[in-house]
């Protein structure tokens, strides 16, 4: 019986709990069609890496089933309202004003969930992707449309190499940053200030940086993936910092900074 309640409690805090419209438009979705796996590839960084189609919907999953984290979204047909009240589109309309048509940095591509979006919301100049699995990068391509994109450099490279190189060339009006999602893998201050004096490097000096972290868990458990160190040494080196939690289909905060100090 024990088991049962917390199967209930979990599906009832996943799929219902609390109400919201890309919730109820998901669970329409399930009603009318079934899951399809279209590929399923095997890397050596990430892992076993599928795709799947719910309908319109198409997922990335790094994991062989569907039971494993989602890392990207795309529509295959219609609107893409939902994803742009997702994460996603979120930190694409930080608090602090952004350029026209500005020039968007995206660190972590997956399948280019918020590179689409991007080019939808902001019709940027250019938008650079770094992604450091070729494989991702070709099912990218293959299977979640990222070469319909214009003007996207995707970058196959870690993280803190690609930086080191862009650091040379133009700036960056909006940098996001979604490879730590689970957190830094090390919370050590001087780890953090660095990895903060790598991004102003790559920023304007009026740009923006969002960071994609998650907070809470569909069991309704709370995570600390480190928002409030990041927030705390943001504020060394940017004049404005803030926060804003998207509870939809996922439950994932942003962190927002602005505003290089000294420039």
């Amino acid at each position: 019986m024990d088991d049962f309640v917390t199967e209930l409690r979990t599906t009832i805090g996943k799929h219902i709990w609390p109400v919201r419209i890309n919730k109820l438009l998901f669970l329409w979705r399930r009603a009318g069609h079934r899951w399809k796996r279209i590929h399923l590839a095997h890397s050596a960084i990430s892992g076993p890496i599928s795709v799947w189609d719910l309908g319109r919907e198409r997922r990335l999953v790094f994991a062989e089933w569907l039971d494993m984290v989602t890392q990207s979204v795309i529509f295959t047909r219609g609107s893409w309202a939902e994803l742009r009240r997702e994460f996603w589109g979120q930190a694409l309309q930080p608090p602090f004003a952004l350029p026209a048509r500005p020039r968007v940095l995206i660190l972590g591509l997956g399948g280019g969930t918020m590179a689409h979006l991007a080019h939808q919301m902001l019709r940027p100049r250019n938008i650079t992707a770094v992604e450091r699995d070729p494989v991702v990068v070709e099912i990218a391509r293959t299977y979640m449309g990222v070469d319909s994109i214009p003007d996207l450099d995707i970058r196959v490279a870690d993280v803190h190499h690609a930086l080191a190189e862009l650091r040379t060339g133009e700036k960056f009006d909006l940098v996001v940053e979604d490879v730590f999602y689970l957190g830094f893998p090390t919370r050590a201050d001087d780890f953090v200030r660095a990895y903060i004096a790598s991004l102003a490097d790559v920023v304007s000096a009026t740009g923006t940086v969002a960071f994609n972290r998650w907070f809470r868990r569909w069991s309704g458990e709370k995570i600390d993936t480190g928002q409030a160190l990041l927030a705390r040494l943001l504020s060394e080196r940017f004049e404005g910092v803030a926060n804003r939690k998207v509870i939809q289909r996922w439950q994932n905060e942003l962190i927002f900074a602005s505003g290089l100090k000294g420039c």
